[in-house]
């Protein structure tokens, strides 16, 4: 298919999952993930939105995966970008540090939320140099 086409199933996958449809969305996602054909980004972009529909069902498998998802997606970024100093790669830790928060994970919550910020001020610059 298509990058457009593509783009569009991954809408539909992510309304599917907002409506609560979590497996029919998976399966619409991993759809995409076709060998040869999608690039690191759109690889990336897939895992990212797979991750947010795991963390959802939010039993131990599922939030288990949705952490595998997260690190794919932040190789592939990397891999993409030549750099883990993206907003890509920030949105990745943002998400695992939502992840455990949601494992009650408080120091690996604090962990990932850190490493955010810092790609962020390393993107942007420290917030008192604006």
């Amino acid at each position: 298919g298509s990058d457009e086409e593509r783009e569009v199933k991954h809408n539909i996958a992510i309304v599917l999952g907002r409506q609560g449809d979590i497996d029919s969305a998976m399966k619409l996602m991993r759809g995409l993930l076709i060998p040869g054909e999608s690039n690191d980004r759109e690889i990336a972009n897939a895992h990212l939105s797979m991750g947010g529909l795991l963390r959802k069902k939010e039993d131990l498998n599922s939030v288990s995966e949705a952490k595998q998802a997260y690190w794919i997606a932040l190789e592939k970024y990397e891999s993409y970008h030549g750099t883990s100093v993206t907003l890509d790669a920030a949105q990745c830790y943002t998400n695992l540090g939502i992840l455990h928060m949601q494992l009650r994970d408080y120091e690996g919550a604090l962990r990932f939320h850190g490493k955010a910020a810092e790609t962020y001020e390393t993107i942007f610059g420290s917030p008192s140099a604006n």
